[in-house]
């Protein structure tokens, strides 16, 4: 796998609505934001930073295609759910780690640490119960709905014990992915919007033939296109 780190609709003109990658895509060379270009006559979608046609001569990054973003990202995808237990599962740990060696000598922390996986591995459970059919839809909502208030509570605990409340926003962010992919589809075989959604924050077009996807929590994943 790659190396991994943790850490408008218009025919040429502007157009000021929303879609998918606004505000999600930005130069690696100059920092400026991508819009979306519609060539009307081809049908073909492209995302380019802004005023490029006006300064094109100070930025060696060109259009990106639409279609190959949306395929990249479902490359990123496949192998991050394959990867999982290697990429994400290390980060949690590290990050639980820093956590706990701020906070190694209050029992409270470690309390609430405790009960708060104790909930996380019991929705865990609820939901891979309902995927293979063993939990009743409704049934399994309003456990996992009981669930969530009491994390939240819980966590809401946690931060206000933390100094560092960065650490638990990292953690929350990385917990979220790696629920979302374990609940997704083992192979993606097309984009898909919802899963893009909950899973990327934003996309560094670092050169002409490679992305950059950052996750909520951190990790950046290059992609060539």
């Amino acid at each position: 796998m790659q190396k991994l780190r943790l850490a408008k609709d218009s025919g040429g003109k502007k157009s000021h609505k929303n879609y998918l990658l606004s505000c999600r895509m930005f130069c690696g060379e100059c920092g400026s934001v991508f819009e979306r270009r519609l060539n009307r006559k081809t049908g073909r979608v492209v995302w380019v930073f802004q005023r490029h046609d006006e300064r094109a001569a100070d930025c060696p990054i060109d259009r990106i295609a639409e279609l190959e973003i949306y395929e990249a990202f479902v490359r990123i995808y496949n192998k991050l759910w394959q990867n999982a237990k290697v990429v994400l599962k290390p980060a949690l740990k590290q990050l639980a780690n820093l956590s706990e060696a701020m906070l190694r000598d209050n029992p409270a922390m470690l309390e609430i640490n405790k009960a708060i996986a104790d909930m996380a591995e019991q929705e865990y459970k609820f939901n891979k119960l309902q995927a293979v059919g063993l939990l009743n839809g409704d049934a399994c909502i309003a456990k996992t709905r009981s669930i969530n208030v009491k994390l939240l509570e819980l966590r809401a605990k946690r931060r206000q014990l933390l100094e560092n409340e960065e650490i638990e926003d990292l953690s929350e962010m990385l917990r979220q992915t790696n629920k979302e992919l374990a609940m997704g589809p083992e192979n993606l075989t097309e984009f898909d919007e919802n899963i893009f959604n909950t899973l990327v924050k934003k996309i560094t077009v670092e050169a002409n033939n490679r992305l950059k996807f950052r996750l909520y929590g951190g990790i950046e994943l290059p992609e060539e296109i």
